[in-house]
């Protein structure tokens, strides 16, 4: 009985052992990339990201100051589906919280982008993408 009781707790270990590698596989497999063999790449390309913005984005009144300026850093993931998602903004030498906010919105605006590539496979890519502002 007790040979019995060692053997099914020795199988139970490996199971869970199995199915603890088998959890680690798929974290692995949703991960996000941070250096891509192919970036993602909003449609059009950069031009396009750029007009998309300039058209968009509302400058709050509350921050329209002679001499403002500042760098809005957005970062956010950029699904294998070309969705975004895990928004977060990081703001430089920036006084306005309506201008993050408005940041956030334009980015939940945007269409879906191309997504980003490893080795041909469609993957979960983080992007960094600067917003410089200065209003004179």
């Amino acid at each position: 009985m007790r040979n019995c009781l060692v053997l099914l707790f020795s199988l139970f270990l490996t199971f869970e052992s199995i199915a603890q590698k088998a959890e680690d596989i798929t974290i692995k497999e949703d991960s996000v990339v941070e250096f891509p063999d192919i970036e993602p790449s909003f449609p059009g390309g950069e031009l396009e990201l750029q007009k998309f913005f300039a058209e968009n984005l509302k400058f709050p009144v509350d921050c329209m100051d002679s001499n403002f300026y500042g760098r809005i850093e957005m970062k956010f993931i950029v699904e294998k589906d070309g969705s975004i998602s895990t928004i977060q903004i990081n703001e430089k030498q920036l006084g306005c919280a309506q201008l993050v906010n408005e940041a956030k919105r334009v980015l939940m605006l945007m269409p879906k982008w191309i997504p980003g590539e490893v080795q041909g496979v469609k993957k979960r890519v983080r992007v960094i993408l600067p917003l410089n502002i200065k209003l004179n």
